[in-house]
């Protein structure tokens, strides 16, 4: 079995010192020898096949250099996109990911980022968090580096990266009422996560701007942003026999259930009910028929994640207090699943 190549032998294949090496193979400290030896340095660590050794590294100087993802949904596509430009992101720094399911905020859930903090990872990326998220206080009560992706905090003093509800929400009811409908349902998401609360918020807020007819009894809360909780939506919905040309749903998952219900019925869309997402999730532009929703960058976001909590952990008594927020603007993307409301089409 061949011997494991060490930063000593590589030293003495270049008969110079260890630390010299140490250096030269560290992106924080690479600038402090000259260019040409460290592309000789690099070139003949290469050759011999050496690898930084992690785990003497971490016995040294008590970081891990692995980041923890927290995703609540293994279906959902969206947090795949967000979890695989973390871990593209990451892949020029010294540190790698680790992916984290959680789709409760339980005690369970907390129970968990206490063992993974404790033995796993140096921080967190929370794209799951809950406006009141046991996990993220935790993290900031212990002053672990921690950022949310995606959704807010009541925890204002994390750095938190998340799309503008309410500009989303206004250019969803900006162009229904374009298109001239009047009467608009709402599937609104679970009231404990900030995109379910702020989006039925907003609904509301911009339906009474533009004067457009809603009830209670048109908006129908879910427990899930899923599929079946959009599928079971739409019946309750429907059940109640209500005057509506439109319905909005709170994410894309939501919608494509409410396409399954409406495709089951025989109802057909756009034509006797138009209907728009929130998210334009990976696909949602091939759902049959494809799906009018609201854009939201995830590669942005993700890459200001990693930003963020990677400034926290390089200089962690100074940057950790730092709060950063980042509001992502949304944009809508008209596709074939809206249009006038009969009574106008046929004008």
């Amino acid at each position: 079995m061949n011997k494991k190549t060490t930063l000593k032998d590589v030293a003495s294949e270049l008969g110079i010192s260890s630390s010299t090496v140490s250096r030269a193979l560290n992106e924080k400290t690479k600038s402090m020898i000259n260019a040409a030896l460290v592309l000789k340095i690099e070139k003949t660590a290469a050759k011999m096949e050496y690898s930084i050794n992690h785990i003497a590294r971490s016995l040294k100087n008590g970081k891990k250099y692995t980041i923890g993802i927290i995703i609540p949904d293994l279906t959902n596509p969206v947090f795949g996109e967000i979890s695989d430009e973390i871990i593209e992101c990451l892949a020029s720094s010294e540190y790698k990911a680790i992916i984290i399911f959680a789709q409760s905020n339980s005690s369970e859930y907390l129970k968990n980022i206490k063992y993974i903090a404790s033995n796993q990872v140096d921080g967190f990326i929370f794209t799951n968090a809950y406006i009141e998220d046991i996990g993220v206080k935790y993290c900031k009560d212990h002053r672990i580096p921690c950022v949310t992706v995606g959704r807010t905090t009541v925890n204002k003093d994390i750095s938190q990266i998340y799309t503008d509800n309410c500009q989303g929400m206004k250019l969803i009811i900006e162009h229904l009422v374009g298109l001239g409908h009047e009467n608009i349902a709402f599937i609104a998401g679970p009231q404990d996560i900030s995109d379910g609360y702020e989006r039925l918020k907003y609904f509301e807020q911009w339906m009474k701007f533009y004067k457009a007819n809603y009830c209670a009894k048109s908006i129908i809360n879910t427990e899930k942003f899923s599929r079946y909780s959009g599928y079971k939506a739409a019946d309750k919905l429907f059940n109640k026999k209500l005057r509506f040309t439109a319905i909005v749903a709170a994410n894309d998952l939501l919608a494509v259930g409410i396409m399954d219900y409406l495709k089951e019925h025989d109802i057909i869309c756009p034509r006797e009910v138009s209907l728009v997402g929130f998210n334009a999730m990976l696909f949602s532009d091939v759902f049959s028929p494809p799906l009018t929703s609201v854009y939201v960058d995830r590669k942005l976001m993700a890459k200001q994640s990693v930003l963020y909590l990677l400034d926290a952990l390089n200089k962690k008594n100074d940057a950790i207090n730092k709060v950063k927020l980042n509001i992502v603007e949304p944009k809508l993307i008209i596709r074939d699943s809206t249009c006038p409301p009969r009574k106008i089409a046929m004008n």
